[in-house]
């Protein structure tokens, strides 16, 4: 756990507490069976417990961590049946704005939101981060472009920044790379004005998705099993 380092700022401390221990996560410098301890992590970035405490709770609410009663916490193991759960969810909010947006968007409502889009994948960067803030952001405008502000709402609960970021970290580079095809061919479904083609279209590159991400997680657990037996042996 070399990777944390002192605070050096005291506004919002929780959340530069937070932001260290979630990039921790991601670069995965914390071995997912290895014990969180709340002491020891404001010794290393010395501060106090609170603002390390705020932030282990803030990451147990979103998903990435589970408490060890009252030893610390540890790192969330997703089984293969809540990963579908969430992409179901994904489905009923997403398909559901793909298909309205057949029956309402015009021309040139398409038009602007093909080129929204078009412009976040040109900016992607070759990081984790790029990868994934450009399929949330995409996701998002098709949500957005609803004009429904509850239904953005309820986007926003399902894709949780940490959690979902937490997951996308099992990808690969080849992975990331195909989580952003096929995002201008959905803008083209909407010209059909095919309700039912759209949400056909939208639930296809959903559970495509979903394939990726058991994929990803099935690979990463094997690995950690392996790992695991390797340490034993020796």
């Amino acid at each position: 756990m070399e990777t944390f380092s002192k605070i050096k700022h005291l506004s919002r401390l929780s959340d530069e507490v937070y932001d260290q221990i979630l990039q921790a996560v991601l670069n995965r410098t914390i071995d997912p069976h290895q014990r969180i301890i709340q002491e020891d992590l404001a010794d290393r970035m010395e501060v106090s417990r609170t603002p390390v405490r705020d932030a282990l709770l803030r990451l147990e609410g979103e998903g990435v961590l589970m408490r060890l009663g009252r030893s610390g916490f540890k790192l969330r193991e997703y089984t293969d049946d809540e990963v579908r759960q969430l992409y179901q969810a994904r489905e009923a909010v997403e398909c559901y704005a793909l298909g309205w947006l057949s029956q309402n968007a015009n021309a040139d409502d398409i038009d602007r939101l093909k080129s929204v889009i078009k412009k976040i994948e040109d900016n992607v960067q070759q990081s984790l981060s790029d990868y994934f803030k450009a399929n949330l952001a995409i996701h998002r405008e098709f949500v957005l472009a609803t004009g429904n502000a509850v239904l953005v709402e309820m986007f926003d609960g399902i894709w949780n920044r940490s959690r979902s970021y937490f997951l996308f970290a099992e990808f690969s580079p080849k992975d990331m790379e195909k989580s952003l095809e096929g995002h201008l061919e959905l803008c083209d479904v909407l010209r059909s004005q095919d309700e039912q083609l759209a949400i056909q279209q939208m639930r296809k590159h959903i559970q495509d998705g979903l394939e990726l991400q058991r994929g990803a997680l099935e690979k990463s657990n094997r690995e950690t099993v392996e790992q695991s037996e390797s340490i034993d042996v020796n």
